[in-house]
């Protein structure tokens, strides 16, 4: 439970503690097993004594709580990086029945999918390959030009850290099967292969020589492309999933000629999920012992058997991680334990967000429309006001903010991707008290632009993207008393003067927005304080 929630339900916060609980996931309850005020003095070399072990049941998994790193800290950054960064190809294109692909939609088709869209005749990447590379090269040639070459640890968490992440997430395998650490289940992985380095624990000895103020977290994808087992495709989705569309559960094939090729680096197994899936993130918990563990596609619990996975990651962590470790909603199915839900591109406006909005959601965002490194988006991606209005939004619904980069196959992190995490660092420094350990308000923001939230102290924070003239309407029933003094955060700490009237509140603008170029101007906070 944050610092903020306690105050909440002691009756702390005269602002909003009358309606600040209905968004707390355990207004009353105690703490995590996992988490860092219930670690019970335990070292990380011995387990308490006194905390009961996690059993592979909904019943049981459903002890374990949102550990307060997290919570409090709001924003991460993701990672996309592996072979696919070497085409580093992604288009727009028509899905319909002239391409073979029976979803009728116009969509971006994304770098990090080229394993799988080169194959498919009619899409711009077969296009693409075949002009480009000609018709005998597939995708597993890109393996070896994957080098990481000027792969640095070190200066990517320094990157990280400046840019006021609480916590990154590395793609450790994506749906082509390359694992970035070294794996005795599957010999397709980043040390016997391409780099020939344990990205993965480059990147958490790193995160760890910064005493883990950066927490280091896995994305893993739980089918592949090409699922090398002869299990039958509704092992995994249901036959009317589009998503099954593009993963075939079958050796890959040379998309020109239809031959099949080699699946480089992997062995022949009987069962996916028994022979690869679970020993990869047991060997990911054991080795590393991520603070997050981030499922992608998921599919039947029956199947894949998640819940024994995530039992033995909540066990593990009560030795290794006791700040608490957490795992999202795509590991499985509804029959799969989850702590909160994973929302593409935009909290507030996916299918996937839960019906109930006082849970917790994590939104995952691109700078551009890739995941993985385009190097034809590069120039076009989000503004990093674009970006920083973005993360302010989503936290004030209640999300965290996930914010993608994708690096190149060297392993540099292009200048431009660069220039908006510092710069969403630079506002961090100046507005984090507006962002991080707050809560949402009642509504998260009015129809002007203005966004809501709740610091860990009671004051109430405007969020304002869209400024003209010389005054911020605001139009909504904020909690603004007649003893109430505002100010700009980052400005003088004069307080501004203010009118409030029929249930909309009137903020007169201090000098220097008034004069600033209000196009180029990222978020202005406005902080409400009882005086």
């Amino acid at each position: 439970m944050s610092n903020y929630s306690r105050n909440v339900c002691a009756g702390r916060l005269p602002i909003v503690a009358g309606v600040a609980c209905l968004f707390l996931m355990a207004c009353g309850g105690g703490q995590s097993p996992g988490s860092s005020s219930n670690s019970g003095g335990g070292s990380a070399n011995s387990e308490p004594e006194a905390v009961q072990r996690y059993e592979p049941t909904l019943e049981s998994l459903s002890r374990h709580e949102i550990p307060e790193w997290w919570d409090d800290s709001k924003f991460g950054i993701f990672i996309h990086w592996g072979p696919y960064s070497v085409p580093a190809y992604g288009a727009w294109a028509t899905f319909g029945t002239d391409t073979g692909v029976e979803v009728p939609f116009y969509t971006y088709v994304p770098a990090e999918w080229y394993m799988v869209h080169q194959s498919m005749p009619g899409l711009p990447a077969y296009t693409h390959h075949l002009q480009t590379y000609g018709s005998d090269l597939v995708y597993d040639d890109f393996i070896p030009q994957f080098t990481a070459s000027n792969f640095d640890a070190d200066e990517w968490l320094e990157l990280f850290d400046d840019a006021g992440a609480g916590y990154f997430v590395l793609t450790a395998k994506h749906h082509d099967g390359f694992a970035m650490w070294a794996s005795d289940a599957s010999g397709r992985n980043a040390v016997e292969l391409g780099p020939q380095r344990d990205i993965v624990g480059e990147l958490f000895d790193a995160a760890g020589r910064l005493g883990n103020r950066v927490k280091p977290g896995l994305y893993y994808s739980m089918p592949e492309f090409f699922t090398p087992a002869p299990k039958p495709i509704d092992a995994n989705f249901d036959q009317e999933d589009p998503l099954s569309l593009a993963f075939t559960f079958d050796g890959p094939r040379n998309a020109y000629t239809q031959q099949p090729v080699e699946y480089t680096g992997q062995p022949d197994v009987a069962d996916y999920a028994d022979d690869i899936v679970r020993p990869h993130f047991r060997e990911l918990i054991s080795k590393y012992h991520p603070y997050i563990l981030w499922c992608d596609i998921g599919g039947k619990e029956s199947y894949f058997r998640s819940n024994e996975i995530i039992a033995e990651y909540y066990n593990d962590a009560l030795v290794h991680r006791p700040e608490g470790v957490l795992v999202n909603n795509r590991c499985g199915n509804a029959e799969t334990h989850r702590d909160y839900y994973s929302v593409e591109q935009g909290a507030g406006s996916s299918e996937e967000e839960p019906e109930d909005i006082t849970e917790r959601t994590e939104t995952a965002k691109t700078m551009g429309e890739s995941w993985g490194y385009d190097e034809h988006e590069t120039r076009e991606i989000r503004s990093s006001r674009e970006l920083i209005i973005s993360l302010s939004k989503t936290v004030a619904a209640n999300s965290n903010y996930l914010l993608n980069i994708g690096p190149r196959p060297d392993g540099t992190i292009p200048d431009e991707m660069k220039e908006r995490l510092l710069a969403i660092g630079q506002w961090l420094q100046v507005n984090s008290e507006a962002i991080r350990k707050s809560v949402p308000w009642t509504q998260s923001g009015d129809d002007l632009g203005n966004h809501f939230t709740v610091g860990e102290n009671g004051d109430f924070y405007i969020h304002a993207s869209d400024l003209d003239g010389h005054t911020l309407l605001v139009d909504a029933d904020v909690p603004v008393s007649e003893n109430a003094i505002i100010t700009l955060l980052g400005g003088t700490g004069d307080p501004l003067s203010y009118q409030k009237a029929d249930g909309r509140l009137t903020i007169d603008l201090p000098t220097e927005l008034i004069m600033a170029t209000q196009s180029s101007l990222n978020v202005q906070v406005f902080k409400v304080s009882v005086n």
